[in-house]
């Protein structure tokens, strides 16, 4: 089994979320997780 990873930035123009669905149109999710990261110096 292959594993896809996607991350999403606050700033997204659009292109990432569009990939993200274009993917999962196709394919059946097994697992999903949701993670919030800081930058560091912010």
């Amino acid at each position: 089994m292959q594993y896809k990873k996607f991350v999403l930035s606050i700033g997204d123009d659009g292109a990432q979320e569009a990939e993200l669905n274009r993917f999962l149109r196709g394919h059946r999710v097994l697992k999903m997780e949701q993670h919030f990261m800081e930058a560091e110096g912010l």
